[in-house]
């Protein structure tokens, strides 16, 4: 968008007298039960005295002089009423559009805070994954899904695989699990040749929340699951939350992607204050957090920001190994 137009400067010299003029998203249920497998005038001229004419003597109005006639000072700039430098060649038959200058060399908005994306700048530490990488946390009684929870993690996926799995899932045995399928988000639960789960459509290569809620009644297990702060699908399920879920570990990876911000929860939050602070840091003594990991810290640990000892570790070991993701200065928040 072009400079705003400067009005042009006006000269008459008078006897005794002078004259001045800036969705919601849809709630999709699913559930799948399934085998494996960017002119003006020119101004006037301000090249002196041209010898014409005497200046009349009726106390009419001057010609047009761009000096005085005592030869004096100008009282004023022939170029810049500020008496500063022309911004544009007099010369030019340009020069008298009224957005000539440097004001107008480029976009109005144009500079450093228009040079990539809005959210451009240094970024939060997140550990990135590939195949076969992960990250291990030990069972322990506040983290077993034996009743309600919610889990919540930013991720933003390259390829599928697992995002997120609690149970034996190397024996095939009942397990939980988030991962990505055919470029959709999974939630749901896995037996030997059965995956009962919801699905939605996620973006790969961009960083989304994903949220998954379990609401434990009985035999039954409603889960629902959320993205980017929104529900997109849920589903009900047989309870079998039993101890060949507990009593495994809580693994993160696995797949080819990053992961960031993992919170757990002891009960089912409410959509408005998932939403409310997904974007935000929050802290380890929130009432009913068990396990809080922001994945800051680089090294071989990743911490639990609770009081609750919930340390995880990247790989297989203590040392590093193969099995390691990796730290990246990429996070969302």
């Amino acid at each position: 968008m072009g400079a705003m137009a400067r009005p042009a400067p006006v000269l008459a010299i008078l006897c005794g007298c002078a004259l001045g003029a800036v969705a919601t998203p849809l709630l999709a249920s699913c559930y799948q039960s399934h085998r494996r497998g960017d002119s003006g005038g020119v101004p006037p001229d301000a090249a002196g005295d041209d010898g014409g004419s005497p200046p009349p003597t009726d106390g009419g109005p001057l010609p047009f002089d761009a000096g005085r006639r005592d030869g004096g000072p100008l009282p004023f700039d022939a170029g810049r009423r500020d008496g500063g430098p022309l911004p544009f060649d007099a010369s030019s038959p340009d020069a008298g559009r009224p957005d000539a200058g440097a004001r107008d060399a480029g976009r109005r908005d144009a500079g450093r805070r228009d040079a990539g994306r809005r959210d451009a700048g240094p970024r939060s530490v997140a550990l990135a994954f590939r195949s076969g990488q992960r990250l291990v946390v030990a069972p322990a009684p506040t983290l077993d899904l034996a009743g309600d929870s919610t889990l919540e993690l930013w991720v933003r996926p390259r390829a599928d695989g697992s995002i997120s799995v609690k149970g034996d899932r190397t024996t095939r045995r009942f397990h939980f699990s988030v991962e990505l399928v055919g470029g959709q988000i999974g939630a749901g639960f896995a037996a030997e040749t059965e995956v009962r789960q919801v699905l939605e459509p996620i973006a790969t290569g961009v960083w989304s929340h994903v949220c998954v809620t379990l609401r434990v009644s009985g035999s039954t297990v409603l889960l629902r699951l959320l993205v980017n702060g929104f529900p997109v699908a849920a589903g009900t399920f047989p309870n079998e939350l039993t101890a060949t879920v507990n009593d495994s570990p809580l693994v993160f990876g696995g797949f080819d992607g990053d992961l960031d911000e993992i919170r757990i929860w002891d009960f089912v939050r409410a959509d408005d204050v998932i939403r409310a602070d997904m974007m935000t840091r929050i802290s380890g003594a929130a009432p009913g957090l068990v396990a809080y990991w922001p994945l800051e810290e680089g090294g071989q640990l990743a911490l639990d920001h609770t009081a609750r000892g919930h340390d995880a570790v990247l790989g297989a070991l203590t040392l590093p190994d193969p099995s390691d993701p990796t730290w990246i200065r990429d996070g969302p928040i």
